[in-house]
């Protein structure tokens, strides 16, 4: 059975995927499936550095109806699709996403900084409901919604409420990489706008 290519990074290196669809590892997007299509890292070192995912193959379509403009902004003449999403692939050929393009913080100090990362650890803290990571005045801010339930059935006031969401930013940001830190944050108490899928509206709170 031949063996599907899976193309990465600006040297266009040919890697072999396999089939065991079954190999998979913890916050991993799996593996491409074999014969599916292509998939290319627009990056200078794939395994490491993070770069946009770019795919390839008879899943990808042709382009939007009467769009000309707006095909050309995700989809190359030689039919790469700019998917939008930040991923790395590893030794094995497991993707893995750190965020999406568009969401990406540039520091002051050149390093890029994938909101959505800091949010999985900083939403799995005490009495965090959800959040949403921003960039205001060069410095990453944090905006929490409190988990309300959590907080009537302890029944907490708003002083001890931010003393904990104060501690949550210290073991935050000893949990990620310094360059990642976030210097502030806010309580938000209602429920962040989101789309019919579910994804939170971002641009509402930048």
């Amino acid at each position: 059975m031949r063996h599907g290519s899976y193309l990465i990074g600006s040297t266009y290196e040919k890697l072999h995927i396999g089939h065991d669809t079954g190999h998979y590892k913890a916050k991993s997007c799996g593996q491409v499936p074999d014969g599916y299509a292509e998939l290319k890292i627009d990056s200078v070192d794939p395994h490491k550095i993070p770069g946009e995912v770019l795919v390839k193959g008879n899943c990808v379509f042709a382009g939007y109806y009467k769009n000309e403009t707006a095909t050309k902004a995700v989809l190359s003449e030689d039919g790469w699709l700019h998917t939008g999403d930040v991923g790395i692939v590893d030794e094995d050929n497991i993707l893995f996403l750190s965020g999406r393009c568009k969401n990406m913080i540039l520091t002051s100090n050149g390093q890029n900084v994938f909101p959505e990362e800091i949010e999985v650890v900083l939403n799995a803290l005490p009495l965090v409901a959800e959040s949403v990571v921003v960039q205001r005045d060069s410095q990453i801010h944090a905006i929490i919604v409190p988990n309300a339930a959590a907080i009537e059935e302890k029944g907490l006031d708003a002083e001890t409420v931010n003393s904990i969401m104060k501690e949550n930013i210290v073991t935050l940001n000893n949990s990620i990489p310094k360059y990642s830190s976030v210097s502030s944050f806010e309580l938000h108490m209602e429920s962040f706008a989101k789309t019919p899928k579910g994804s939170i509206k971002r641009f509402m709170y930048m």
